[in-house]
C-alpha cells in the first residue's frame, strides 16, 4: 500500500479512494513528502466529523489503519491533524462554533486512546521489571 516516507492526501476521504484487489489509491495525493499516518490522520478526522465521531468509531478505524501505519505515530499524527483541522474550521467559518464541540469530542477521544497507550506500555514495563526481579531472585 505504500513506502514510507511516501506522497501525501491532504483531504483523504471516502469519496477519494479507489480499491483494485487487494490494494487502496488516493486519487488526489497533495504532493508533498511525509509519514503515511498523516494521510490517514486526515482520513480518520473526515470521518469522524462528517459522520460518526464515536469512541466505538475511533477504534474501528485506528485498529483497521494500524494494518498499515505504525499505531503510535498513527494516533499522534491524528493529534497533530486535529489541532491543524481545529485552527483551519476556526479561521474558515463564521459561525465555528456549532463544529467546535465535534472537533474538541474528537481530540478528547484521541486523548483518551494516547492515555491507554501509555498504561499499556507502563504495564509491559512493570511485567519486565517484575519478570527480571524473579530472575534476579532465583539466581
Amino acid at each position: 500500500f505504500y513506502k514510507d516516507p511516501t506522497a501525501i492526501a491532504n483531504y483523504l476521504h471516502s469519496k477519494n479512494i479507489m480499491k483494485n484487489d487487494n490494494d487502496y489509491y488516493s486519487i488526489d495525493p497533495l504532493g508533498y513528502i511525509a509519514p503515511i499516518e498523516f494521510t490517514f490522520a486526515r482520513f480518520i478526522i473526515t470521518e469522524l466529523f462528517f459522520t460518526n465521531n464515536s469512541e466505538e468509531y475511533f477504534n474501528e478505524l485506528i485498529n483497521f489503519i494500524s494494518k498499515y501505519a505504525n499505531r503510535e505515530k498513527l494516533i499522534n499524527a491524528v493529534y497533530i491533524d486535529s489541532m491543524l483541522f481545529l485552527s483551519a474550521l476556526l479561521l474558515q467559518i463564521e459561525d465555528y462554533n456549532k463544529y467546535l464541540s465535534k472537533v474538541m469530542d474528537i481530540i478528547k477521544l484521541i486523548e483518551k486512546s494516547k492515555k491507554e497507550m501509555e498504561m499499556n506500555e507502563n504495564e509491559k514495563n512493570c511485567y519486565n521489571i517484575t519478570k527480571t526481579r524473579k530472575l534476579v531472585f532465583r539466581s
